[in-house]
């Protein structure tokens, strides 16, 4: 975990301009740990981490403690584990490209979820 933060903390300084009244790039900053490392970072955004009720916690390790905790649940991760087999079916005809990780394909569902529902 302080490898992880050692490492999200660097490229949100790298991200942040020195003119900014109050620089948090903190959505970038995980998308870009997050492509580096799929396995291991979630993607925090705004809409997941608010339907997620997590949004006010305003502390991204507690965030990943809890996306951790969902990939771990045994019900949550039988549910990301059908959902490349889902996505083929109704995708049927079209090329795709998915995600083999459970911490990516849950990041990709949660997000859709919150901006479809």
């Amino acid at each position: 975990m302080s490898a992880m933060e050692e490492f999200y903390r660097a490229v949100k300084t790298g991200l942040s301009s020195s003119a900014a009244r109050r620089p948090n790039p903190w959505v970038t900053a995980s998308k870009l740990c997050a492509r580096k490392r799929p396995s291991l970072f979630p993607v925090r955004d705004r809409n997941v981490c608010s339907h997620l009720g997590i949004l006010e916690l305003d502390d991204f390790r507690a965030d990943w403690q809890v996306f951790r905790a969902l990939v771990q649940d045994p019900e949550v991760g039988a549910a990301i584990d059908l959902l490349p087999e889902r996505t083929r079916e109704v995708g049927v005809g079209r090329l795709m490209a998915l995600d083999i990780s459970r911490l990516r394909l849950m990041d990709a569902a949660l997000w859709t979820y919150t901006v479809w529902y």
